[in-house]
């Protein structure tokens, strides 16, 4: 099968001229200049020598570029979208007519875009999306029942590539949404035994000083879920860690120190409630650097006082002495003295052990479980004086081993 020669002597040597202009930067030249004007004689050249061989086989290629066709549809969906808005455009009329003629109208959802233009639209963006398939960037609904925007995260898979996820993790964050009840129920109970307190009942407000520092102990349990699960179930995400540390803070930053001002510090006025600020800055302070410090820190550590911690000193005293029915006013000064050093020990570069290095999925001997029933029964016994002891211990053990590495140091010298 035989057709007209295209490429020729003839052909050969445009072929050989043009590419001796595009060397020598002719045709990027003319081609910024005709850019500037919208490219008149450029456009007359292809019209005239449409009938030319190398221009045929160049349609032919350009019709079998998806970009092209592409623009192509582009043009045609712009083409049917002006057709469209010529149809409509009576409308507006008929509206002010009908509003004058005192006719009820009822606002109606507008047309949805027709299928045909979707298509368009999704065949070119298909070629420049550079995005999973399973995580498409779409744009929030504006129709949407709620006010509210869909969660989007950035971050990268396994093969370092920036992936986008849309939503949240259920999971790990129910268990940090309990937490921050937790805390939130000790902010209520420490008011309600305030206003006990000051209808001169006693009874009550011990009883609801107890219920403060109980939900306190319950949010470390829930605290210390919510990371374990995430890990376990490989459901970490940054909204998850914004939302554990801004939780943190009401439960062992602002609940604490509003026990022990409601239990004992109110009475010293102005020094108390600045004792009170001095822990809730402390924890404050101490959950943003911590989160700095993430992807440094020697996990084995926690670099000062952990805020957990802090509050289990604060909300073990409280619930120990009025567990007795101990006013704290009478021992003010020492629960201001206790409450300023945990403020400044979450503060602090003192180390203590985090404990993240006990490995909770392997296999343990026989004789750890029955370890585990054994402090299950002593803390039980006495929950109140058992926490109070325990968390005193580990709060301690961070300047008692400054103190032991500081004086090998100087032995060592």
């Amino acid at each position: 099968m035989t057709g007209p020669e295209v490429i020729n002597a003839e052909s050969r040597q445009a072929m050989r001229n043009a590419l001796k202009r595009i060397q020598d930067g002719e045709y990027a030249k003319m081609f910024i200049s005709e850019g500037a004007t919208g490219y008149p004689s450029m456009t007359a050249k292809r019209r005239n020598n449409a009938a030319h061989g190398i221009e045929i086989i160049g349609e032919q290629l350009r019709s079998m570029i998806a970009v092209d066709r592409c623009q192509q549809d582009r043009r045609q969906s712009q083409e049917l979208s002006r057709e469209l808005d010529r149809k409509t455009r009576p409308w507006p009329r008929f509206f002010v007519w009908a509003v004058a003629s005192g006719i009820k109208l009822h606002r109606l959802r507008p047309n949805p875009r027709p299928r045909h233009l979707s298509n368009f639209s999704h065949r070119c963006k298909v070629l420049s999306m550079s995005e999973r398939p399973d995580e498409p960037n779409q744009a929030p609904d504006a129709e949407s029942l709620l006010p509210i925007d869909e969660h989007v995260e950035e971050g990268h898979d396994a093969e370092g590539r920036k992936v986008r996820h849309r939503g949240i993790y259920l999971l790990p964050n129910l268990f940090t949404t309990a937490n921050l009840f937790a805390g939130f129920y000790s902010i209520i109970s420490s008011m309600s035994a305030q206003a006990a307190l000051s209808a001169g009942d006693g009874a009550g407000a011990s009883r609801y000083f107890a219920f403060a520092a109980i939900a306190i102990f319950v949010a470390m349990v829930l605290d210390g879920l919510d990371g374990r699960v995430a890990r376990m179930t490989n459901t970490q995400s940054a909204f998850g860690a914004e939302y554990d540390s801004l939780s943190d803070m009401v439960a062992f930053g602002v609940a604490p120190a509003l026990l022990a001002f409601g239990w004992a510090l109110g009475d010293m006025g102005k020094v108390g409630w600045m004792v009170a600020f001095i822990y809730v800055a402390g924890a404050a302070l101490r959950l943003a650097r911590f989160n700095t410090q993430v992807g440094t820190a020697d996990k084995r550590y926690f670099i000062g006082l952990a805020s957990p911690a802090a509050a289990g000193v604060v909300a073990g005293v409280v619930w120990a002495f009025s567990d007795y029915g101990i006013q704290g006013s009478k021992m003010s000064f020492l629960v201001a003295l206790l409450v300023a050093a945990a403020g400044m020990l979450m503060v602090s570069n003192i180390k203590y052990n985090s404990f993240k290095e006990l490995d909770l999925k392997g296999r343990v001997p026989f004789v750890a479980i029955l370890a585990v029933v054994l402090v299950f029964a002593v803390v039980f016994s006495d929950p109140p004086r058992i926490l109070l002891l325990v968390f005193l211990a580990y709060a301690a053990s961070g300047p008692v081993q400054y103190l032991l590495r500081l004086r090998r140091h100087k032995k060592a010298e």
